[in-house]
């Protein structure tokens, strides 16, 4: 996928969503510690919240839900 389909695909209403934020703004291993983190159903939504919670990141276990989801529903 081209980088400007995975923007459009990771906006909602033309904005990034909260989580494609964070994984912007993290240095380059803990995004991709994040990316494996969300894939992997054996780490719970919460235990991610709170990770990125105590990093100052304020965003909620819905969020982790959703992208999930649509990670399944990609596969």
């Amino acid at each position: 996928m081209g980088k400007f389909l995975e923007e459009i695909k990771s906006s909602v209403n033309g904005r990034p969503s909260v989580l494609d934020q964070i994984l912007a703004d993290l240095p380059k291993q803990d995004a991709a510690d994040l990316q494996e983190a969300l894939a992997d159903p054996t780490i719970s939504a919460m235990q991610i919240t709170r990770a990125l919670n105590k990093r100052g990141y304020k965003i909620s276990s819905s969020v982790i839900y959703r992208h999930r989801e649509k990670l399944n529903e990609s596969r």
